[in-house]
């Protein structure tokens, strides 16, 4: 399966988009338009019959350091806040193939915004586990953000960074 992603717009069709979690779907249909005002970015796949089947969005994002160690106590990241696949386009690998995706773009995108680690925020234990089959690692405290380095993105989807 070959994926077309692309820049979330007006002229998409949102409405029967449906992953089987209602705030995903909401926030799609009802939120994601304007966050783009806020810095959030969405993209969307879509079939051939250009209905949305899965959708991502990521937004700029600082890690903060406890201020104990000699690394710098904010480091420049990218959140990977919301990844959905549509019940029709669910179990054929979809979510697999927009993550592999959007990962190489923020690989390619940490050249010149300088993001050090993506952070993914997982909406269950079901979600963390599939960013954790994804080489993402828990935040000590926080089982439901995890994160990883762009530089071990890179190394293993074959990519150069920065």
């Amino acid at each position: 399966m070959s994926i077309r992603a692309e820049s979330l717009a007006d002229a998409h069709s949102l409405d029967r988009f449906d992953c089987g979690d209602e705030g995903l779907n909401q926030w799609l249909q009802r939120e994601a338009i304007p966050a783009e005002q806020r810095g959030v970015r969405t993209y969307v796949v879509v079939d051939d019959a250009r209905e949305v089947v899965g959708y991502c969005a990521v937004a700029p994002h600082l890690v903060e350091r406890d201020g104990r160690t000699r690394v710098p106590h904010r480091i420049p990241a990218v959140l990977l806040a919301r990844l959905a696949v549509d019940r029709r386009s669910q179990g054929q690998g979809l979510g697999s193939e927009l993550l592999v995706w959007v990962l190489s773009l923020l690989v390619a995108a940490s050249r010149t915004a300088q993001a050090k680690v993506v952070v993914a925020g997982a909406i269950d234990d079901r979600a963390a586990r599939f960013y954790e089959d994804h080489g993402f690692v828990p935040i000590a405290g926080n089982g439901r953000r995890l994160v990883q380095s762009i530089a071990s993105i890179a190394e293993t989807l074959g990519l150069s960074a920065g």
